[in-house]
């Protein structure tokens, strides 16, 4: 658990030299170009950006989510970021992540991620993720998440605790 939080305060310090470089950075910030030009009621040029987002990082996030500053994606390829999924401030998403609709037809069942959250890789989240929270490594989640809680798999079974 303390090598997430170290991981997390080592993001954070992150200079340019190290930030430009990085696909994550370079994908988000093509989306919030095409975010900005939806806003601004352009239609095309967000489908044209989603594209190559999607085409040159590997990463499929849909123009309309809504995802706030101080997102990181590291590595990102193979993630997921579907069209009403909502992502606060500070979040750290590894490669492989999934967040996308739990049930069809619903609009309020897309992932909501808290702030100082951090998913691991491969991990598909379908429901709600509260602030400083931690899921592991290629967890399925389900359900909703409370805050400061850690999710991850212990051999056979997973285990949800408490962070302190």
């Amino acid at each position: 658990m303390s090598v997430f939080r170290d991981e997390k305060i080592l993001q954070r310090r992150y200079n340019l030299k190290a930030v430009i470089p990085n696909r994550g950075f370079r994908a988000l910030l093509l989306y919030r170009i095409a975010d900005y030009l939806l806003r601004k009621r352009i239609p095309i040029p967000p489908l044209i950006l989603t594209r190559i987002i999607q085409i040159i990082y590997g990463i499929n996030t849909d123009y309309r989510a809504n995802t706030e500053g101080g997102v990181l994606i590291v590595h990102g390829t193979g993630t997921v970021i579907g069209f009403g999924v909502k992502i606060k401030k500070e979040c750290i998403i590894y490669h492989r992540v999934t967040l996308g609709i739990k049930m069809l037809g619903h609009n309020n069942s897309f992932p909501e991620i808290g702030k100082n959250v951090i998913l691991g890789a491969g991990c598909k989240v379908l429901g709600k993720i509260r602030d400083d929270s931690i899921i592991g490594a290629n967890m399925v989640i389900t359900f909703n998440v409370p805050e400061n809680h850690l999710v991850k798999f212990s051999h056979t079974n997973y285990i949800e605790g408490l962070i302190l």
